[in-house]
């Protein structure tokens, strides 16, 4: 682990069991799973997806290169690199336009810059910004995802996003109503806190992106 990505936290546990749990239960539906890991960082939500549920196919991707160079290495080290593919590029712009996807999981930035006195100081002073912060809302970086999963989703698949706590019942609002989306819930961490939001691609095609109201 270096400065080049987050340092996982127990949170992200909540995501990736969330996922498994998915993929368990869509086993016989899903017998080859694609999963797209956005944002991937140190690999952790990737690798342990892969090395919890071998028969997924993992794609993680990240715009920082010198973050996909520590995943490469962890893969490497768990001994899972055959296991996983990389692509470098900004979020759902890192793979093809016609790929789709049985999962996408990510742990996107939800830190608004404004929050920056509010973070403690090992955070502030290792961690990448552009893995903290998502602009002055703290939800730029979920919006984009939002706005182009049901492209790359097949129908029925899954949306899986850890969220910050004061903005995860916004987001799941961002949901209602939507044509693209059904079974939308929020699963709390081991704080019982709302931090991970599941959502399923509705069947039918995607209905064109930018949802949301002007003033956002």
């Amino acid at each position: 682990m270096n400065s080049a990505v987050l340092i996982p936290r127990p949170e992200t546990e909540v995501l990736v069991e969330a996922v498994l749990a998915v993929l368990r239960a869509e086993a016989a539906r899903w017998p080859r799973p694609r999963v797209l890991d956005l944002g991937t960082g140190s690999g952790a939500i990737a690798l342990a997806i892969a090395a919890e549920h071998p028969a997924a196919i993992v794609i993680a991707t990240d715009s920082s290169t010198a973050a996909l160079e520590v995943a490469r290495a962890n893969a490497a080290a768990l001994g899972l690199e055959s296991r996983l593919q990389f692509a470098h590029g900004d979020w759902l712009g890192a793979i093809g336009g016609d790929d789709v996807f049985e999962t996408i999981v990510s742990n996107p930035p939800y830190i608004a810059t404004g929050e920056w006195d509010q973070l403690p100081d090992d955070v502030r002073s290792f961690e990448p910004a552009e893995a903290l912060f998502s602009g002055s809302t703290g939800l730029e970086a979920v919006r984009d995802i939002v706005d182009e999963a049901p492209r790359h989703l097949v129908a029925g698949g899954l949306l899986a996003l850890e969220l910050a706590e004061s903005r995860a019942e916004e987001v799941a609002g961002w949901f209602e109503g939507a044509h693209d989306w059904g079974g939308v819930t929020l699963r709390d961490d081991l704080a019982g806190r709302p931090r991970v939001l599941l959502a399923r691609r509705e069947g039918g095609p995607a209905i064109a992106p930018r949802q949301w109201p002007e003033e956002l």
